[in-house]
């Protein structure tokens, strides 16, 4: 058929307006009656006749999704030449981009740093490639910010000609390929100069390092690492011999960890109630001591964040009674075994927990509900990618912390003076002193004074015959 709709009519996808492209796109192949291309496989027909349309259809598919995207995206597309194969490319990558990808190109592009003993033109193109990479993100750098992010990665050796280099140009005029232009123009001096070569770390001191996979793992689909390697495996195959309780994370590449652990997902809400419906949460968490009706302190035990390479700790386990709303009227809800991490920046409700327990939990669209049977027991919102329901503890069912004499507080806080540790307004302060209290022991031990030392301890003769110390000789040559 004619195509009376021009291309222009649809907006070039620049890696932030998926939403606005992908159904551009799709509305836009529909009209030319060719939209199954980008979303199902099509088998090729046998027919010699059909099979020459099929081909026909299908490159002008591709081209439609390549001329619709902006050139600097094209190097994703590789050696695809399918119009469903890029279509997916782009959805793979950019569908779910949100503040994680941001933050790990954010995390990469500023912990670059440039090896002495490789080459600047290969790790030049590598920074470019990853600052192209992240401006797909939403990670925008200014031409003078890139410029300084390639300064700050260069080796300790090239200090002489950045310090040089800054201190005689001015910022705004210093262009990322003027910059490059000199770190290569050094490097190629550098690797001609036989009397540079004491700068270069020889071959033995450098570490070994092997070829990374660009491939795709066979078990989990994901790339840079083969199956042999693959961390979800390992995970999975040691699971089916011990459990272990978990929250689910940010990361996407599961680790093992043992019995007492925890992984968590670190997300946040400005609704100082809220709790985050979490599917994979094993038990309740929240960072609030002051929640609890019932607590019992234990030795710290580690929660993996999501990046496994740091924990926080828990350091109790008891009950929180609180009322939410539903249907304009507060419903009373008892949650026992949760967790207390002090560090946790907000508190994770167990959908699993919950599930167990024999409610049920359906999510839609706007809002999650509890149910069991036909009564509904909280109401959850939704705020961005995630649910949270709001539970307000009952005040008088809070777990107290026992009072502590004024005097302990005294002692903790370095003898502060009466005065000052009056003004301190807890509640936990019991026992206030008044002036008719007797005085610290402490402060008065330690700041009288003591009466002086007499000069000598032995009285001087005061008449003839009595006792005296003298020298009679000396110094003496000879040591005793």
């Amino acid at each position: 058929m004619s195509n009376s709709l021009p291309l222009s009519t649809i907006p070039k996808f620049d890696g932030h307006n998926w939403s606005t492209w992908s159904t551009g796109i799709k509305a836009y192949l529909q009209y030319l009656g060719i939209d199954d291309y980008i979303s199902t496989v099509i088998e090729s027909p046998t027919d010699t006749t059909a099979l020459a349309t099929h081909e026909a259809v299908m490159k002008r598919a591709s081209s439609i999704v390549m001329l619709t995207t902006e050139s600097s995206l094209w190097y994703l597309f590789g050696d695809k030449t399918e119009p469903k194969d890029r279509y997916d490319i782009l959805k793979k990558r950019y569908e779910t981009t949100g503040a994680l990808t941001a933050f790990s190109f954010f995390d990469k592009l500023f912990g670059t740093k440039f090896s002495e003993g490789e080459s600047m033109i290969q790790q030049l193109a590598e920074l470019d490639k990853l600052r192209n990479d992240a401006n797909t993100a939403g990670i925008t750098l200014t031409d003078p910010h890139y410029v300084l992010l390639i300064l700050r990665s260069l080796p300790a050796s090239y200090s002489n000609m950045y310090t040089s280099l800054l201190s005689t140009a001015d910022l705004s005029k210093i262009t990322p390929v003027d910059v490059s232009s000199r770190i290569i123009d050094e490097y190629t001096r550098r690797s001609s100069d036989p009397s540079m070569a004491a700068m270069k770390p020889s071959a033995s001191s450098l570490p070994s390092k092997q070829q990374k996979f660009n491939g795709e793992c066979n078990y989990c689909h994901k790339k840079g690492h083969k199956e042999r390697d693959c961390r979800k495996k390992k995970a999975d195959a040691k699971g089916k011999n011990k459990a272990t309780p978990s929250v689910s994370t940010l990361s996407t590449t599961p680790v093992a960890v043992d019995n007492n652990s925890i992984l968590a997902s670190f997300y946040g809400t400005s609704d100082n109630k809220a709790w985050m419906l979490d599917s994979g949460c094993t038990k309740h968490m929240t960072p609030n001591r002051s929640e609890f009706t019932t607590y019992e302190s234990i030795n710290p035990l580690p929660i993996f964040l999501g990046d496994f390479n740091q924990t926080i700790s828990y350091i109790g386990i008891g009950t929180i009674i609180g009322q939410t709303i539903v249907n304009g009227k507060p419903q009373k809800i008892e949650l026992k075994n949760v967790l207390h991490a002090p560090d946790l920046p907000c508190r994770y409700f167990s959908v699993t927990t919950v599930l167990n327990k024999g409610f049920n939990v359906i999510f839609a669209p706007a809002e999650a509900s509890i149910q069991q049977r036909d009564q509904v027991l909280g109401v959850g919102f939704r705020k961005g990618d995630h649910f949270w329901i709001k539970i307000d503890p009952t005040p008088q069912l809070n777990a107290s912390q026992p009072g502590i004499p004024i005097e302990i507080w005294h002692q903790r806080l370095g003898h502060l003076n009466w005065n000052a540790l009056s003004k301190i307004q807890d509640h936990q302060i019991v026992n206030r002193r008044t002036e008719l209290a007797p005085p610290c022991k402490g402060c008065l031990q330690g700041k009288q004074h003591r009466r002086s030392f007499p000069s000598s301890s032995t009285p001087r003769a005061t008449k003839p015959l009595e006792r005296i110390h003298s020298d009679l000789d000396g110094p003496m040559q000879t040591q005793s």
